[in-house]
């Protein structure tokens, strides 16, 4: 099994050295369940899976993050770890969409006072469809 019949008598002098068994071997980047792993190889092999896609991978460190803060002392389950990954991404989300508002509101604050358009800002500082309209006309 090893190749070593054919070889000079000094390649075969190793032959004692070498261990003669077989090796299966696993390419985590063709498997697509990675759940069939019950230990730590399903992080390990997950990680290696998605080692090019950086988003993807951030998304595994932060799940076994989660499973090793809060596995041990409460017997969490994936399911779990799962459910406060989606929340954390969705604090991210809204946390992000407020600053965006907030930089519109007050483009369109500057952008009105600029111009002394203060009946505007009063306006639209009420009025939701009015600033609506005020975000288009300014293309912000």
């Amino acid at each position: 099994m090893l190749g070593f019949d054919n070889c000079p008598e000094e390649a075969g002098a190793i032959r004692d050295f070498i261990p003669n068994y077989k090796i299966n071997l696993v390419t985590p980047q063709s498997m697509e369940d990675m759940s069939v792993f019950r230990t730590c190889l399903q992080q390990i092999f997950s990680m290696v899976k998605y080692n090019s896609d950086k988003t993807l991978l951030g998304e595994q460190k932060r799940l076994a993050a989660i499973m090793k803060n809060h596995g041990e002392k409460e017997g969490m389950d994936v399911c779990r770890a799962i459910d406060e990954l989606i929340e954390d991404g969705k604090k991210e989300g809204e946390m992000k969409g407020q600053m965006k508002g907030e930089e519109r509101v007050s483009k369109l604050n500057l952008l009105l006072m600029a111009d002394k358009r203060y009946d505007d800002l009063e306006r639209a500082s009420k009025d939701k469809e009015y600033r609506r309209q005020l975000f288009d006309t300014f293309g912000i």
